[in-house]
């Protein structure tokens, strides 16, 4: 019963999310917010990153790639945030 309600592409994209906060050692406190869309046979990853108590900066990335390469979105996000030195705006004890 509940297969009918399954969505391959809600899957994929949940499972993308879910990759971007892991590779950044997200929690449920986490200052993390990544969205998955798909555009025709595009995957789009936007990730938006704050500081853990609140404070600026807000660091973003925005990528995509063919469905047939999705599985590379999340490494390909978290390096650019990476660039923007992410881990120190997350571990940042102001």
């Amino acid at each position: 019963m509940l297969r009918a309600l399954h969505d391959v592409q809600t899957e994929l994209c949940v499972n993308i999310e879910r990759d971007m906060v892991l590779k950044l050692g997200g929690d449920c406190h986490s200052p993390i917010a990544a969205l998955a869309t798909v555009h025709g046979d595009q995957l789009r990853l936007q990730a938006a990153v704050g500081a853990r108590d609140g404070g600026t900066p807000v660091i973003t990335a925005d990528v995509s790639a063919p469905l047939a390469h999705s599985h590379l979105l999340a490494d390909d996000c978290f390096r650019l945030l990476e660039a923007q030195h992410v881990q120190e705006l997350l571990h940042s004890h102001r």
